[in-house]
Parts: structure tokens; sequence; C-alpha cells
């Protein structure tokens, strides 16, 4: 191995796709294991990615409001399958902070006793086109796992959570509530334009959206996409299927991650 280090870096890569083309050859003289390459890709571009580009837009946060009582605060917990929640004042834009559902606890046998101002934790705001890089770092640093994204005006447009970035590089993590929460496969995050995971079917974005791309043979948006190339597109590369632009927001060699839709 240390030949083989030696032999690839007597060369600087100058690209990220020098980089990958590095990387393959590891896998090739089985110094990687091939599993682990999709992830490597997805660290390589996750500097590709903005807060913008997986954010959960504002319309689709579960947020509490500050004179909610405990009875409703417990009701959306397990509603939402949710651990965290922004707290607004009456309306989205006036967010006062992150409750975590663990307070609620100590509140069992005396549930009277609690009241939600004492349990807000400092919300941080980031802006929309920060970098996923940089912002997981910023998370790590505050020991924050959710923050709020902000627009230019420091208008609310969504949220993100810690897990979200990392679900960029090692996939979707399924967990016991994830069959309670519901896996977010689409959004409209403004009018015509649809951010869509790659799992999502083609008859779900028909239903929702009216987007019509018709296909015995496979299921999902990615598939379509696939099958309609005969490869799997990289990172950033734009196609034009009918009516529509596709972008490839986020892509391994496995599979299409996230793209975004927009009708021409």
């Amino acid at each position: 191995m240390k030949e083989w280090l030696k032999s690839i870096f007597a060369t600087e890569p100058q690209t990220k796709k020098d980089v990958i083309e590095m990387l393959h050859n590891a896998v090739l003289r089985k110094i990687i294991d091939n599993d682990c390459l999709p992830m490597l890709e997805a660290l390589v571009h996750i500097d590709d990615l903005k807060a913008l580009d997986v954010l959960i837009p504002r319309h689709q946060m579960d947020v509490l409001d500050i004179n909610d009582s405990i009875e409703n605060i417990i009701d959306k917990v397990i509603a939402t399958g949710h651990s965290r929640f922004p707290v607004i004042n009456g309306q989205i834009s006036e967010i006062l902070g992150i409750f975590h559902s663990k307070d609620l606890v100590q509140y069992y046998k005396d549930p009277k006793e609690f009241d939600l101002k004492d349990h807000l934790r400092k919300a941080y705001f980031v802006p929309e086109l920060k970098h996923l890089d940089s912002l997981m770092y910023e998370m790590r640093l505050h020991h924050s796992h959710l923050v709020i994204v902000v627009d230019e005006f420091t208008n609310v447009v969504g949220l993100i959570t810690l897990e979200m970035i990392i679900e960029q590089i090692i996939g979707d993590i399924e967990d016991e509530y994830d069959s309670v929460e519901g896996e977010r496969r689409f959004t409209e995050i403004k009018k015509g334009y649809f951010r869509v995971k790659g799992f999502c079917k083609l008859t779900e974005l028909s239903r929702e959206f009216g987007i019509q791309f018709r296909d015995k043979t496979v299921e999902t948006i990615s598939g379509f996409i696939v099958k309609f190339l005969g490869r799997i597109p990289v990172n950033g590369e734009i196609i034009q299927i009918s009516h529509y632009n596709i972008e490839i927001i986020s892509a391994d060699q496995r599979k299409i991650n996230i793209l975004l839709i927009n009708k021409i």
C-alpha cells in the first residue's frame, strides 16, 4: 500500500474527477473496499450541495407554538416521531428556539408544572446558500442537530437536521420511526420546481404534481432516468426529458439520490 500511495500522489490531482479516478483505482487494487466507494465519492462531492438543496421547506416543517399545552406537544411528538422541534410565537417567521422531546419525561407525574418557555434551546440560523461541508462542521461545533435555514432577507425557508446531511454521504438512515415520520420523497421548493428523491415512484409524481413519465419496466424516477440515459448521471448534470429539465443534485455510482425537476 505504501508504494501504491507514492505512485498515485506522484501526480497531484487537479480536479475532483482525478480524485474519483484514484479512488476507483484503489478499489481495483483491492486497497479500498468496493462498498466504501459510494461514501467516499459522496464525501468528495459534498461541498457541491448547499442547504437549499436538501432542506425541508417551511410549509412542511413540524413546529410547536410557545403557547401549546403539554398535551398538544405530546400528541405532536407521537404523531411525527421527531425528537426536536422549532418553537414559534404564532407564526413560523418568529422562531424562539428549539425544544427537545426528552424534556417531557421529567413531567410525566406532574404535567401541570411544565412550561415550554423553560426548555427552549438556542436556535441556529444559517443561509440557504451555505455549503453542506461547512454546515456539518458548524453543527458539530455547536452540538446542534437541527438548524433553521434563512434567505438573504432572513426569511425562514426551511430546516436541516444533521441526519439529513449524513444521509447525503451514507444514504438514507431508516429507524423505527420512519414509518411514522415518513420519508419526504418530493418537495415543491418553489412554484414549478420540485426536489425529488431518487426512489420516488413515477405514479407519485403523476398523482402529486401531474408530472407524466411513463414506463412499464421501471417504478422509480431514478430507474426511469438511468434507463433513458443508459447510464447513471453525474452530479450537476442537466437532462431534458419531454417538457422537463432535470438537474442531478446528488448521485453516486449506484443510483440517483436527489434531483430537481422543473417544467420548461
